[in-house]
């Protein structure tokens, strides 16, 4: 398993460090998939992979991204803010000690960056500074 147990490796450890984090045993996460202990315990050990259908159900369990939990790619809380609500916050704190409150152009370049922060969140359910 040249790069195979690498991919394996890493996601025995992540699989393992994600359910000791939220203080979950082995027993009640198999409980919660409808799954062995040892089907668990074989994923912590190295000694077998789940399932897709599985993989699914953890990250929805973890409330993480799935190909973070497979690959360790990309951004790992699916609640992470989108990128446009992160810039909204950037403006409001540049923007608050340049302008007056009442001032038009601190009105305008915060509405700007809230419709950019609405567009990049419309159909993803994703929540934005705002919420």
């Amino acid at each position: 398993m040249p790069n195979g147990g690498k991919v394996v490796s890493a996601l025995a450890a992540t699989l393992k460090s994600l359910r000791e984090e939220r203080g979950i045993k082995q027993e009640g996460l198999a409980e919660t998939l409808g799954l062995s202990q040892s089907a668990v315990s074989g994923w912590e050990k190295e000694n077998k992979v789940p399932e897709v259908e599985t993989l699914v159900r953890l990250a929805d369990l973890y409330d993480v991204d799935l190909r973070w939990l497979v690959t360790g790619d990309g951004v790992r809380d699916r609640r992470d803010p989108p990128v446009a609500a992160i810039r909204l916050e950037t403006i409001r704190l540049i923007a608050a000690p340049a302008f007056d409150a009442t001032e038009p152009e601190a009105h305008a370049m915060l509405d700007a960056a809230r419709r950019l922060a609405s567009s990049d969140t419309e159909g993803g359910g994703t929540r934005t500074a705002e919420s």
